[in-house]
């Protein structure tokens, strides 16, 4: 068995601007809690990866335990169950990774063990299992005909596809390295107006793309941390070379969530948050890239963690790891002030 180490580096491909502060610009915010969700129909939330907030306000969560995304009114009340556990047939479920919800109310879910991407009516009824090119990572509905999907494969990061499973575009060139092994990269994706926004969970970085796949802007965050090394190891089974490539999983992480509102993009930052012993977002202009200023805000008396954040309007919404084991999801209504 051999292994090296390679140090990733994003000018190979892509230049990245860099931003005008040297460090965060605090601004003061308060926070009122509206409600906290902790389960549905009697049964608890396990373990919510990731939330998203539609045009309705209302809520959903991936619960990957269960597995299913979870519809939640706007009030916090259940409404409907996206999909069910073990992974056989329609609708099904192993390792769910990512989901997200189009304009007009699909639901798109990416499926890393099934390598499948399922699509469901916004009425909960299957319309689609689709096996992608390379294994579906991060993904962004569109629209009811067209999603995006970072692709853990050899070749560019991110491919369009149409829900009848034809691919329109690929698109993503980041690193030299992309085109000899599969690095597992994770990029937090989101959608608005059929433009791409996304944020590297390691390596600091922020970029997005227009409606035809074109490059809008790629650029360093206000963290600039450094692309973890990947350690890439060579051996030899039944008569077949195997290459394995890991990231070093102590890095620091620039972005555990994305989103868009109006005209700010919101990151919710990992190491930052953990530094700070509680919960930061940094806050950037969606048409450039361009870093305007952080918030940080304390976490809930039985909270351990935040595991995904969404900022929708003047309110946020967070899936939360809770001391004593259990889970829930808040919202908040919040206001920041520049003084």
């Amino acid at each position: 068995m051999e292994s090296s180490l390679i140090s990733l580096r994003f000018e190979d491909f892509a230049k990245a601007c860099k931003q005008e502060s040297t460090g965060r610009l605090w601004r003061r915010v308060q926070l009122d809690t509206l409600f906290s969700i902790r389960g549905y129909d009697g049964n608890p939330i396990f373990y919510p990866l990731k939330i998203y907030v539609d045009k309705d306000n209302n809520i959903y969560v991936l619960d990957v335990h269960t597995p299913a995304v979870l519809k939640f009114s706007p009030r916090g009340s259940f409404l409907k169950k996206f999909g069910k556990g073990r992974g056989q047939g329609p609708g099904e479920f192993q390792s769910p990774i990512d989901f997200s919800v189009s304009f007009d109310g699909y639901i798109y879910v990416s499926d890393i063990a099934t390598h499948l991407v399922t699509i469901f009516d916004p009425y909960g009824n299957v319309l689609k299992a689709l096996r992608t090119d390379g294994i579906p990572g991060h993904i962004a509905g569109i629209s009811k005909r067209e999603f995006v999907v970072q692709r853990f494969g050899v070749g560019k990061m991110f491919q369009k596809y149409s829900v009848d499973g034809n691919l329109l575009s690929s698109f993503g060139e980041f690193l030299k390295e992309q085109y000899s092994y599969a690095i597992p990269i994770g990029v937090k994706m989101a959608s608005v107006d059929k433009e791409i926004y996304c944020a590297f969970v390691m390596g600091g970085y922020i970029l997005a793309y227009d409606v035809n796949g074109a490059l809008k802007y790629f650029c360093e965050t206000i963290d600039r941390f450094p692309f973890p090394e990947m350690k890439v190891t060579q051996s030899r089974e039944k008569d077949a070379n195997v290459v394995s490539v890991t990231l070093d999983p102590n890095a620091p992480v620039s972005a555990l969530d994305i989103s868009v509102s109006d005209s700010l993009l919101y990151i919710l930052a990992g190491t930052a948050s953990k530094k700070e012993g509680g919960v930061v977002i940094d806050v950037y202009h969606k048409n450039n890239g361009r870093y305007l200023y952080s918030f940080k805000f304390s976490k809930m008396s039985d909270t351990e963690g935040v595991q995904s954040c969404v900022v929708s309007g003047e309110y946020i919404y967070t899936a939360e790891i809770l001391k004593d084991g259990n889970t829930c999801v808040r919202k908040y209504k919040f206001k920041v002030y520049k003084d």
